[in-house]
């Protein structure tokens, strides 16, 4: 039998060896061919002659990742936080297959992106945000699956709502394909965005801009970021990244006075012109890989390292695009959360950090038990943070991290809250809730 001395040896070896071997691995995946290129006239992407309707969402939806303002937080109507499980659910229903894609609650309807390993189907279903009843189910693939990391699924990019109809992406066949579903469960189009060679999967989510869909697709193949037309399902534009996987999300930040598509990972963050897909700049920081999204406050962009860099960072928006402070803490998966002057980051591991934006200062830690990959969620001061064992934590983030509440789901808990209506939305690994608490009583 081995001593646990002789067991860690073959470990710490392998471990050598890929530390020895990554750099020129990276190297080589660099300068391999890229992606082929799209670029759009300009006079046309300015002014483009589709007809995709105005995006009609309302302040009480949460269309998509990080909700209407692509923070995390909500500027609808607040839920009644902390809440209680099970009192206050107001109905949970069973969904079928697994994911980890966020709901996505738009007008009177709740939609989830789903998959099924043994048909290898993924599937687009919507609920009655009132009742939880079923309305429909479309079917977006059967077949293609790639190879996935233990802990990601064939549905885990969350889809977005326009008001009219759904986009969503997945990775079929070695590539990225984007899915119009109109609002009754119809199939509208198909499009490939791009080419991507799986390692652990895919986990970023499709951003709207105006008549565009934006996608990322960074990857140990060819990586690119590509933009869609909504209405027609052409692909309009196309620009070739770096070689190299990582998961993060693009995301808009304003720059200068014009909106700019923010994107991290690769050892950089970029900005992109969102209209045309010409780089504007880009700034050596975040890490070789990221799986979460930046956002922004005032002119500071906040982003995070994952692997094998560890850091939150602070960037300036404006000038020279400087790194204005940085943290050396490992968030890989969840997001962050601006509440004011207050930054709320949460590690894998549980643990929750507070830091003043402008300085980053430490305002406090709590350690929550558990790893977490869903990303924080809040209105006003109050966030709402579950770890992957279903357990939710509530903070009032002023001066200080307060805990002032927690509550059980039950069940393990992968996906990222969504806040509409005044209620909360929330996915397990099995089921679907909706919660309302009646009144402010602590719990």
């Amino acid at each position: 039998m081995f001593s646990r001395r002789s067991r860690l040896l073959p470990i710490l070896l392998i471990a050598l060896i890929g530390v020895v071997g990554y750099r020129p691995l990276l190297g080589w995946l660099r300068s391999l061919p890229r992606v082929q290129e799209i670029r759009p006239d300009k006079a046309t992407a300015i002014k483009p002659k589709g007809s995709a309707p105005p995006v009609a969402i309302s302040e009480n939806d949460w269309p998509g990742w990080r909700g209407a303002l692509l923070t995390g937080m909500t500027n609808g109507s607040a839920p009644v936080l902390p809440f209680c499980v099970p009192e206050d659910v107001v109905w949970k229903i069973n969904v079928p297959g697994h994911g980890h894609a966020s709901p996505v609650v738009c007008g009177n309807d709740v939609f989830l992106l789903t998959s099924d390993e043994l048909t290898e189907t993924i599937s687009l279903l919507a609920f009655e945000a009132e009742s939880g009843t079923e309305k429909w189910m479309c079917e977006l693939h059967q077949g293609g699956f790639e190879r996935l990391h233990q802990d990601n699924t064939h549905a885990s990019s969350t889809p977005v709502c326009d008001g009219t109809a759904l986009f969503s992406v997945s990775l079929i066949q070695h590539a990225l394909h984007v899915s119009k579903v109109d609002l009754n469960g119809n199939l509208v189009w198909q499009t490939e965005a791009g080419p991507y060679e799986s390692f652990h999967g895919y986990g970023a989510s499709p951003l709207l801009y105006q008549h565009l869909v934006i996608v990322g697709g960074d990857n140990h193949g060819r990586g690119f970021l590509s933009a869609i037309d909504r209405q027609s399902g052409e692909l309009i534009w196309r620009t070739a990244r770096q070689n190299l996987r990582s998961q993060g999300t693009p995301t808009i930040a304003s720059w200068r006075g014009q909106d700019v598509v923010i994107y991290a990972g690769q050892s950089s963050v970029t900005s992109y012109h969102p209209l045309t897909g010409e780089e504007l700049w880009q700034v050596v920081a975040a890490a070789d890989e990221t799986a979460n999204t930046p956002t922004s406050s005032g002119d500071l962009l906040f982003t995070t390292g994952g692997y094998p860099q560890h850091c939150v960072q602070a960037i300036q928006l404006d000038g020279n695009h400087e790194i204005a402070w940085e943290q050396k803490v490992n968030v890989y998966v969840p997001s962050l959360l601006v509440s004011g002057n207050r930054l709320l980051a949460v590690q894998d591991n549980g643990v929750a950090r507070l830091f003043e934006t402008t300085t980053g200062k430490d305002c406090g830690t709590r350690r929550l038990g558990g790893d977490v990959s869903a990303s924080p969620v809040g209105v006003g001061e109050m966030a709402v943070v579950i770890n992957e064992n279903g357990r939710v934590f509530f903070f009032r983030i002023a001066d200080r991290l307060e805990l002032v509440g927690q509550t059980d789901l039950g069940t393990p808990t992968y996906a990222s809250p969504a806040i509409a209506n005044g209620r909360v939305f929330l996915r397990t690994t099995d089921s679907l809730f909706c919660v309302d608490a009646p009144d402010m009583k602590m719990k």
